[in-house]
């Protein structure tokens, strides 16, 4: 079948010799990869986020001489057994591994029995929320480095990461742009330092192609659009990070994950970065939590196929909280109306 073709490309990778292992500080900006049963669309993100990860081709920018690669290493959790999952995961184990020399971790989630979810409308949702939740520990935990701590190369085994200073998430059925590590790894800094964020994300909700003109604009907005995101470890981190949290309260919701993190009371008026135009597309139309029922909407927003380069922008200066709001307001003002789409996007 497809999958199987599929497979049998990467295995010709294979064939060639090892490269040297990305040495330890590059593993501090960990990308997990949410997993649940659907083999041949996780094989599609995997291959995509191959192709287009800075170990791959060479476009970390001038950030990479800090000996940051972000995206690296990569965790894979599924959520319940399923043997064609862990096939494709652990033949990409060897491909991450063999190719880019950098290691890749499969963790697996215990499900809940059915009958906790019985007659519930919302079970889709639940069950991602807690996976979602227990993943994101396992990586900022470094549990994730020892419970999927078996690898392909035998000179991976004495080698655990450092506690990740942040996480990218991504689901199975996104795929990423050639410049989605660019994008995350020139906001990085920007998340980490600046505490008036939340969150870096590669997708605009209102990113339809008529809608949407410049590849390199960012801006702050109010709304989490989530597909494709970035955190750092403030932000998760319990108390830390939440100082409202009572003890034994985890955070994490217990369904619907985006709308949880769009809660004033999570936000706390803390804003995210994100593209005009979407550095991630969801393809998934098939057993999805959603059920298929925003896959209209969704498969009309535009992937950007350019590669913008965004560590040579000043976004420091231009992503600033009164900065953007100087210039945000700027447009507002001298703003005009226009009859269509088509007017405004230009």
């Amino acid at each position: 079948n497809e999958l199987n073709h599929k497979m049998q490309r990467i295995e010709q990778h294979l064939l060639d010799r090892p490269v040297e292992l990305a040495g330890a500080a590059s593993l501090v900006s960990p990308l997990l990869v949410l997993s649940y049963k659907r083999a041949d669309y996780l094989e599609r993100t995997l291959w995509k986020i191959f192709s287009n990860h800075p170990a791959n081709n060479g476009n970390q920018g001038p950030t990479e001489d800090k000996g940051r690669i972000v995206g690296c290493p990569i965790v894979v959790s599924q959520d319940g057994p399923n043997s064609e999952v862990q096939d494709v995961i652990e033949t990409y184990q060897q491909l991450f591994e063999y190719k880019l020399g950098i290691p890749l971790y499969r963790i697996q989630h215990e499900r809940e029995p059915n009958e906790m979810y019985e007659k519930d409308l919302f079970e889709p949702y639940k069950r991602l929320a807690k996976h979602y939740g227990w993943a994101i520990e396992q990586v900022f935990s470094s549990d994730a480095y020892t419970a999927g701590a078996k690898h392909s190369r035998s000179d991976l085994s004495d080698r655990t990461p450092p506690k990740p200073h942040r996480l990218i998430v991504l689901e199975e059925d996104i795929e990423v742009a050639r410049d989605f590590f660019s994008l995350m790894n020139a906001t990085a800094d920007l998340l980490d330092l600046d505490d008036t964020l939340i969150a870096v994300s590669s997708y605009n909700d209102n990113g339809r192609s008529d809608l949407v003109a410049d590849p390199k604009r960012l801006v702050r907005s109010d709304f989490f659009p989530g597909l494709g995101w970035m955190m750092n470890r403030a932000v998760w981190d319990g108390k830390v990070g939440h100082p409202g949290l009572k003890d034994g309260e985890g955070f994490a919701p217990g369904g619907f994950w985006d709308d949880w993190l769009r809660e004033p009371g999570i936000r706390r008026g803390r804003q995210i970065i994100r593209p005009e135009i979407s550095r991630t597309y969801h393809f998934g139309n098939v057993d999805g939590a959603s059920e298929g029922e925003k896959n209209n909407m969704l498969n009309k927003i535009e992937l950007e196929e350019s590669h913008a380069k965004f560590e040579n922008l000043p976004l420091t200066s231009q992503l600033e909280g009164r900065a953007f709001a100087a210039e945000y307001w700027s447009r507002v003002s001298h703003a005009r109306k226009v009859e269509t789409a088509g007017e405004a996007k230009y």
